[in-house]
């Protein structure tokens, strides 16, 4: 696949929305407990590997692409984080969330879910930015993922991906978290076993229909997909996240097979796209405006003025959401970014 994708940039802002509007109980408690629509990080996961899959099975024998490859991505993801980890530090100071200093080096490296493998439960962080476990899985990933595929074969690649996918629910049966990179592994994996499928864009083309067919059946069997007992949302829980993966994996498959047709132009609206662009500083930022925001709100306006209306609060609350989210784009990202476009990969040698 070559040339940027608009329609995954919106699938990946409705993914942020859900995550933004659950977190807020805009739509009542029950959705921000739902499973299904927690998962939207999921679809976050297979998202990203495959986008960086395909990027570094293009680029991955120049010279210099890891340095530019690790280079870029530590310019798209640290800036934005670090300022949110210093605006919930400072914050604490005024709402005294329950962050504690020995927490701070955890979450600077993006390792705080590390000491989950030995059954350790980490030195406590604010409520606000616990949210961040899954930049920690992606950051691990993006660490290992570019070694292997520089180094393995073909067939080591498909081997390794399927071993992502199949790991975490064996190590969720035996109770491991599901916050860490080898127990949430399963979109990962998929994403890159998704790449692998495509890259051959002559293969693909070729074979587009039986691709479609595959997706549809794959997304099928997975939304019907029911087992024993001990179940949840008709799965048993070590496999519920393996269920969900099979879809998202399916719909981002069927995406980029119909990427351009008039039937998915909605996903190349300019606002959805837009919505696309600020997923991740909307994302990375909604928890801090939720703990936030109410106080003073609650102060100025309904208790100095008497106007108390909780569609309104809840509109302003996420109108905050994407402020904020819009001034990181505009003043933190887009500055960096400009950075970023000068470590450009060199054009791939032909075969």
């Amino acid at each position: 696949m070559k040339g940027r994708i608009l329609e995954l940039d919106s699938v990946r802002g409705f993914a942020a929305l859900a995550i933004v509007l659950a977190h807020g109980q805009v739509f009542g408690k029950e959705m921000s407990d739902n499973r299904w629509v927690l998962s939207a990080v999921d679809l976050f996961f297979v998202l990203s590997s495959f986008l960086i899959t395909t990027l570094i099975l293009r680029y991955r024998q120049e010279p210099g692409f890891l340095r530019a490859f690790y280079l870029r991505r530590f310019l798209r993801i640290w800036p934005p984080y670090y300022v949110a980890l210093a605006a919930c530090m400072v914050l604490n100071r005024y709402y005294l969330w329950d962050d504690r200093a020995e927490a701070w080096p955890w979450y600077m490296t993006f390792t705080q879910n590390l000491p989950y493998y030995l059954r350790i439960e980490p030195a406590p962080m604010s409520q606000m930015f616990l949210h961040t476990w899954t930049l920690a899985i992606e950051e691990q990933f993006y660490v290992i993922w570019p070694l292997l595929l520089r180094h393995a074969g073909r067939k080591r690649l498909i081997a390794t991906a399927v071993i992502f996918v199949l790991l975490p629910p064996v190590l969720r049966q035996y109770h491991y978290l599901e916050y860490l990179l080898l127990t949430r592994s399963d979109g990962l994996g998929l994403g890159a076993v998704l790449a692998l499928l495509l890259y051959n864009e002559e293969r693909f083309k070729r074979n587009l229909i039986r691709f479609r067919l595959a997706f549809l059946l794959i997304a099928g069997l997975a939304l019907t997909w029911t087992t024993g007992a001990s179940l949840i949302n008709g799965l048993p829980q070590p496999f519920f996240y393996t269920r969900v993966n099979l879809i998202y994996f399916s719909l981002v498959g069927l995406v980029v097979s119909a990427q351009g047709a008039s039937y998915l132009a909605i996903l190349r609206d300019k606002r959805l796209c837009y919505l696309g662009t600020i997923s991740y500083a909307l994302y990375l930022y909604h928890p801090l405006v939720y703990g936030a925001f109410p106080q003073p709100y609650r102060k100025l306006v309904i208790n100095d003025l008497g106007f108390d209306v909780k569609w309104v609060e809840k509109t302003v609350m996420i109108g905050m959401c994407f402020l904020c989210a819009e001034v990181s784009r505009r003043f933190i990202e887009a500055p960096v970014l400009r950075y970023k476009d000068k470590l450009a990969y060199r054009a791939p040698r032909a075969a």
